[in-house]
């Protein structure tokens, strides 16, 4: 049986590639969800059994999906797409009605969508199918999960906008340091090919020892962490200089323009600190820049070039 965990909620509709946001409407009921959720989790979508609910939605196993934890505002992302709302998604006072919204990051659509009760032999009544997303584990038998989990479905084009993207590159990221930590997969057959496809990338920090300034570390991005220390240290010709550079981090991206953006990041939060004549080392200490390394990564800024992410400040 899968380890994955399932959890279900009862809606109108579902279309990913035009609501690209899962959301509730309270805030409690998000918290919630996310106390229990985990990276790898579904969220199963099944149809109300009445209006307004499409005839041929109703009661039906509609798709599942799998969403970022970071919130959003979903009557605004809606409007950034131009998709109009309809009078029975806004409350009495004219606002959307699941404000505390999180990213649709992953989105399978069940074809054909099966009868619910035929699949997990209720239909699930009672309001708080449609308040929360419940965790079938305790609710259902593990082969009912199964049976959902091998239901045949494609893949839906969930809209890209840079809250999407963004919440979706951080998710991967950090499934990727997960499942490889800081040495990342094994090399591919392209690294030794001049026309190697881009790959994972990685961002990096090397602190030089035995040099005249200290401490003096160097923030690059590279697809093979190994092999530049390796080369960096060759240039240094250890053995006359004394000189070293030693691996402090390395955080693994899912493209290497991931790596170099968060790269350009960090130099630019740390220009003050450059040392003269250098663009790429700072004479910092290891905590103040593991604090500025970590600070970045959390907001997700390196998602954007330099550029774009200026012109969507201004």
């Amino acid at each position: 049986m899968s380890s994955q965990k399932l959890f279900l909620t009862k809606t109108w509709g579902w279309f990913p590639e035009r609501d690209p946001t899962f959301g509730f409407s309270q805030e409690s009921a998000r918290r919630k969800f996310l106390k229990e959720y985990s990276p790898g989790d579904w969220i199963v979508i099944t149809g109300t059994k009445s209006a307004p609910t499409d005839p041929s939605e109703q009661g039906r196993l509609l798709g599942m999906c799998r969403v970022s934890r970071e919130k959003v505002n979903a009557a605004k992302i809606l409007e950034e797409l131009g998709r109009e709302l309809f009078d029975h998604e806004l409350d009495e006072n004219g606002q959307f009605k699941w404000p505390w919204a999180m990213p649709v990051i992953e989105a399978r659509v069940f074809e054909p969508q099966p009868d619910t009760n035929e699949i997990c032999g209720t239909y699930f009544p009672g309001q708080e199918w449609a308040a929360y997303a419940l965790d079938l584990s305790n609710r259902v038998s593990p082969r009912v999960i199964q049976k959902i989990l091998e239901l045949p479905y494609r893949d839906a084009d969930v809209a890209k906008i840079p809250e999407i993207r963004s919440a979706h590159a951080y998710e991967e990221a950090n499934r990727l340091h997960r499942e490889y930590g800081s040495s990342g997969p094994p090399p591919s057959p392209h690294r030794a090919s001049s026309k190697r496809d881009l790959d994972v990338g990685y961002a990096y920090a090397f602190l030089l020892t035995g040099g005249r300034v200290k401490p003096a570390i160097k923030i690059g991005s590279t697809h093979d962490p190994v092999d530049r220390l390796n080369q960096l240290n060759k240039e240094l010709r250890t053995e006359l200089t004394g000189c070293r550079w030693e691996p402090i981090t390395t955080q693994i991206f899912p493209h290497e323009n991931f790596a170099y953006q968060f790269e350009q990041h960090l130099l630019k939060r740390l220009r003050a600190k450059l040392v003269p004549g250098q663009r790429e080392v700072v004479k910092i200490s290891v905590e103040q820049l593991l604090d500025a390394w970590a600070s970045l990564y959390r907001s997700k800024d390196w998602v954007n070039p330099l550029g774009y992410a200026n012109s969507l400040a201004e």
